[in-house]
């Protein structure tokens, strides 16, 4: 996942970059799915110090990436939707 401090619109491998500004990168997350079945998962707590960096009031932005070698574009990637976060004391 992606954390950031601007919303964007940046095409990438056939969808959108929604964060800008980057400021983390979590690390790779495996998400115990079966190849072609959709039943993985994965979850990420934004931490104290990645909190931090965005600023206490200001508004952060977070994508997920993941591999899906069986993407119908060919990029054998794939991306969530952008959610927009304020960050409170």
């Amino acid at each position: 996942m992606s954390v950031g401090t601007a919303a964007t619109a940046a095409p990438l491998a056939g969808g959108l970059v929604c964060v800008g500004a980057l400021r983390a990168r979590l690390p790779l997350t495996p998400t115990g799915g079966s190849p072609g079945t959709c039943d993985g998962r994965a979850a990420f707590a934004l931490s104290h110090s990645i909190l931090a960096q965005l600023g206490v009031g200001t508004l952060g932005y977070a994508q997920a990436f993941f591999r899906d070698a069986q993407h119908p574009d060919g990029t054998g990637i794939a991306m969530t939707q952008g959610v927009e976060l304020r960050v409170r004391n």
